[in-house]
């Protein structure tokens, strides 16, 4: 059973969210999950971007295939930016060739 984190009372939900670079999970009650929520809408719903989500390295559904990864691979080396011939690429390429491309 999840306790809400700001009040002690049960919790319904877990809510995660970045800032800055760094991620946060708090659990919230049906009060505060709304209110949580309302007092972001202004910035995640109406004003920012949806970025690709990362944990340092980036799988895209077709890497390791043949697909989508040869030609981020090709770009990078082009570009002069370090990566490998196999395994992951890593986020901050493929941050940089979705934002070229």
């Amino acid at each position: 059973m999840l306790a809400d984190d700001l009040d002690g009372s049960p919790a319904v939900e877990t809510v995660t969210f970045a800032v800055d670079g760094s991620t946060h999970e708090i659990d919230l009650n049906e009060a505060h999950t709304p209110q949580l929520r309302d007092a972001l809408r202004r910035y995640l719903v109406e004003a920012a971007r949806r970025t690709i989500k990362s944990r340092g390295k980036v799988r895209p559904a077709d890497q390791g295939r043949g697909g989508k990864s040869t030609q981020v691979r090709a770009w990078a080396k082009e570009q002069g930016l370090p990566v490998s011939d196999r395994g992951s690429i890593p986020a901050n390429v493929l941050e940089k060739y979705v934002a070229a491309h």
